[in-house]
């Protein structure tokens, strides 16, 4: 019984991992999308507050630019324990011009840190699961002690 289940768990984290892996390659296309357009413009941040999803301090920034005498803002996607700008600070930013509410701050974070993080993710899942799916029988017999 013990190792259906640990193979069933197997081809789940598999599962899991290969969604993990799709997901980010999707995300990375559509950010090095906008990148690759070169519109990289000047923003400032207009303000600053504690994400209302979160228990922990977790820092949401509001930018603001101006796209062709309009005016956009947006909050940035990755958000951060620690304060890393103040109101008033100037960054830039690539932004689409199919849609210039699509903006990517001009930044390692902005630009690769969620990526990253789901193909770290995505890998771990993708190799425990293989390994619970190739040797359930032998995790059993070390994890789980037989019963007489």
């Amino acid at each position: 019984m013990s190792e259906g289940i640990t193979k069933y768990v197997g081809y789940i984290f598999v599962i899991i991992g290969i969604s993990l892996y799709v997901n980010a390659g999707i995300e990375s296309y559509h950010i090095q999308k906008i990148i690759g357009e070169g519109n990289l413009i000047e923003c400032e941040v207009v303000d600053e507050r504690l994400s209302m999803y979160s228990k922990e301090h977790i820092y949401v920034y509001t930018i603001k630019y101006n796209i062709r005498d309009k005016f956009y803002k947006t909050d940035t996607k990755n958000n951060s324990s620690i304060q890393e700008y103040t109101i008033g600070d100037k960054l830039t930013l690539y932004y689409s011009k199919e849609n210039p509410d699509e903006v990517v701050i001009n930044n390692w974070d902005e630009k690769y840190g969620g990526q990253v993080i789901r193909y770290i993710l995505a890998s771990i899942f993708f190799i425990v699961g293989l390994i619970c799916a190739i040797f359930n029988k032998v995790l059993v017999k070390m994890f789980i002690p037989e019963v007489q």
